[in-house]
């Protein structure tokens, strides 16, 4: 028997030259730090059925083998030389990857041959999960005063048991120079919603970005599909002449949202904008004893997969 810790895990990934092809992972360049990290093994089913004068279980012939990886990542700015290693997720994930002079900028796309394939090696303790051809989604964006922003995703790979299942002890990864995650706080973090700062407790982005395994008698890919994205805002109460949420509501007005993430430096971490979203629903909340609002919206496109951009700042 095995008897080890949850928490011995470790992921590697590299995006794949061509697919089909595995690349060589390394453990001082090809870590990704994340945690709450899960493989789960999936297929489909198909019972061999017969007609026979008793009842009972019948056989099936499991089909369609695969493996969801699943996890959380912080985001972090990253050093001065290299896109930050989570790109590596985060384009596999539905996202192109734009490199700016001190950050990287990352966007949705609507293309599929836009996004990379990614072999992945998950280290479970002593299974070690070795897979290629690994494409996914980013479940949600997580901006919580008290917490860190964070990010949830699921990767998706075809698995043979036979050759991509091994026992093998646990490495120990190189992380790369990114800096700790940052603590969302009032010195820290500003959200500007239509150009006025709001006293905001919490703001998560829920992405909804489908993913699946394509197959035919050719191929089996996970396949990226469309997105549409949405958000939960959490505000104090306002004055109605500074940001009437209800009037926003009824007007269908569309409006730009962004959010600020600093070192107490004052250099930029972390930015996440959205020129146009939409109010769609607003509930009373109380927060922290006070009389709170949870606004919840869509996050809208102007000219095509230009509707959010998340921009992590190189560390200087």
């Amino acid at each position: 028997m095995i008897y080890q810790d949850q928490e011995l895990n470790t992921l590697y990934a590299k995006i794949q030259a061509a697919e089909g092809t595995a690349e060589t992972l390394n453990v001082a360049s090809d870590a990704i730090d994340c945690y709450e990290l899960s493989t789960t093994p999936g297929n489909d089913e198909i019972e061999i059925r017969r007609d026979r004068p008793f009842s009972g279980s019948r056989s099936v012939r499991t089909i369609n083998h695969m493996v969801t990886i699943a996890g959380n990542v912080y985001l972090v700015g990253t050093d001065p030389w290299a896109a930050p290693r989570i790109g590596r997720i985060l384009r596999a994930c539905g996202h192109t990857e734009t490199a700016g002079t001190d950050d990287y900028l990352y966007k949705p796309t609507s293309v599929r041959s836009q996004l990379p394939f990614l072999t992945c090696r998950h280290d479970d303790g002593d299974y070690r999960y070795l897979v290629k051809d690994a494409r996914g989604r980013m479940t949600e964006f997580r901006f919580n005063m008290g917490e860190v922003a964070s990010a949830g995703f699921e990767l998706m790979a075809p698995f043979d048991a036979s050759t991509d299942l091994t026992e093998a002890a646990i490495a120990t990864p190189t992380y790369d120079a990114v800096q700790d995650a940052l603590p969302i706080t009032t010195e820290t973090a500003q959200l500007d919603l239509d150009g006025e700062e709001m006293a905001c407790y919490g703001l998560v982005v829920q992405l909804n970005r489908q993913n699946n395994m394509s197959r035919n008698m050719k191929e089996s890919k996970s396949k990226n599909d469309k997105h549409a994205a949405n958000f939960t805002l959490r505000v104090m109460k306002t004055n109605l002449a500074t940001t009437n949420f209800h009037q926003l509501l009824r007007t269908n007005a569309k409006i730009p949202l962004l959010l600020d993430i600093g070192m107490a430096t004052g250099t930029a971490n972390l930015e996440f904008s959205a020129p146009v979203v939409q109010i769609t629903g607003i509930q009373n909340e109380v927060i922290d004893e006070y009389k709170g609002l949870q606004i919840s919206g869509r996050i809208l496109q102007t000219a095509g997969n230009d509707d959010y951009g998340l921009k992590l700042y190189r560390i200087p």
